[in-house]
């Protein structure tokens, strides 16, 4: 899972702590804040944050557009 946000993005506030939170628990999720890099941002396709990209491989199986609640993401990492 690549979980794409930004600084000053209001829904990424809200975002952001269950995607730490599920890293904590050691789930494989990488961050990208597009403030820092773009061009990953941009290879993905993302138009707006967050943006949480499901992969399986090289493949994306999913690919959602604003916050999701944990039970939504949860379902993805099983």
């Amino acid at each position: 899972m690549v979980y794409f946000y930004s600084p000053g993005c209001r829904a990424c506030k809200y975002q952001t702590p269950i995607i730490d939170r599920l890293i904590s628990l050691g789930h494989m999720i990488q961050k990208v804040d597009i403030s820092r890099d773009i061009s990953t941002a941009r290879k993905f396709g993302v138009m707006a944050t967050p943006t949480t990209v499901v992969l399986n491989g090289n493949e994306i199986i999913e690919f959602m557009v604003g916050a999701k609640t944990e039970d939504k993401l949860r379902n993805y990492l099983i």
